[in-house]
């Protein structure tokens, strides 16, 4: 059995990425998974394997023990924090929304999810939390709160 990634430039991930949605990029080992889901209707993650001229869908994407995740987790969310505290947009980033129809300017949230790839109208979405609501609004229109209020 041989894993599909590791023999792919990054010039062929990219086009992976592009060609399926199903594609995409593992947030520990950075390197390309595949989403698919199971007869029960759950979603996971999956690598496609090599077995003998056939691509097959292998059950599990495991990179690496939940030891080495928690420790990759906890690298993530330091430089999430520089990365805040510089003024950048990141999942944890204080916004204001500064345009739009969906929430009233000047609504202040959390962001909890940042959209990797444009949608069909080339937008690109963030996800943000106000009042334990979940909004989906563009990334255009609202401004980090650190730069708004300082």
């Amino acid at each position: 059995m041989e894993l599909i990634r590791p023999n792919l430039t990054e010039a062929q991930i990219q086009e992976i990425l592009q060609q399926r949605n199903d594609a995409t990029i593992c947030k520990y080992c950075q390197q390309l998974a595949f989403w698919t889901t199971s007869k029960q209707g759950k979603r996971y993650l999956a690598d496609e394997v090599i077995v003998g001229r056939k691509t097959i869908i292998h059950p599990k994407h495991d990179c690496c023990t939940p030891e080495q995740k928690s420790a990759i987790n906890q690298l993530r969310n330091a430089e999430n924090q520089n990365q805040i505290a510089q003024g950048e947009m990141v999942v944890g980033q204080t916004v204001e929304v500064v345009k739009g129809r969906k929430l009233p300017h000047g609504t202040i949230g959390k962001v909890f999810w940042i959209s990797a790839k444009a949608d069909d109208y080339g937008v690109f979405k963030i996800g943000v939390m106000v009042n334990d609501q979940k909004h989906y609004i563009n990334i255009q229109n609202v401004q980090v709160a650190a730069k708004v209020g300082a």
